[in-house]
C-alpha cells in the first residue's frame, strides 16, 4: 500500500512541475471554444434520442419539428482545436 501511495505522489508532483505555465489556460480556453458551438446540438440531439430504432414494437412518439438543422462544422472545428491543445500539453 505504501509503494501505491508513494507512487502517486510522485507521479503528482512531476506532472505539477512538468506542466507547463500557460498550458492551463490554452486548454481552458480551448475547451469553452468546445462548448459554445456544441450547445447549439443539445436541442436536435435531444429530439433524436427517442426515436424508437428501426424494426423495433415501439411506436413513435410525434416530434415537433424543428426548422433548421445546426450546422456541426464549427463543433468539429472546436473539437479538433481542443484535442489539439490537449494533446500538445
Amino acid at each position: 500500500m505504501i509503494d501505491v501511495v508513494t507512487g502517486g505522489v510522485i507521479g503528482l508532483l512531476c506532472g505539477l512541475l512538468a506542466w507547463p505555465a500557460g498550458a492551463r489556460r490554452e486548454i481552458r480556453r480551448a475547451m469553452a471554444g468546445l462548448t459554445h458551438p456544441c450547445g447549439g446540438l443539445v436541442p436536435t440531439t435531444a429530439e433524436t434520442l427517442p426515436t424508437p430504432a428501426p424494426g423495433s414494437s415501439a411506436q413513435p412518439q410525434p416530434q415537433p419539428q424543428t426548422q433548421t438543422q445546426p450546422q456541426t462544422s464549427p463543433s468539429r472545428h472546436r473539437l479538433r482545436l481542443a484535442e489539439e491543445a490537449y494533446a500538445q500539453y
